[in-house]
């Protein structure tokens, strides 16, 4: 699993928000807890899937070599 830090703004029993903790715009930020969100692993292996060494550029048009982690 993975652990992410956000705000979450709660109301009554629903989430309105969640963010990651670097947002800035957000004029309520000081109102919203700060919580650790863990992610299952579903998603794993997403950065290496999209890596650049995936993708090659033939005859001005990009192409993809492979998928997931080596």
């Amino acid at each position: 699993m993975e652990r992410y830090a956000c705000r979450v703004k709660i109301k009554g029993s629903q989430i309105v928000c969640a963010s990651s903790v670097q947002c800035t715009d957000c004029l309520d930020k000081n109102k919203c807890e700060e919580m650790d969100i863990f992610i299952d692993g579903k998603y794993q292996g997403v950065e290496s899937c999209m890596s650049h060494d995936r993708f090659k550029r033939d005859k001005g048009k990009v192409k993809q070599t492979g998928w997931g982690s080596r």
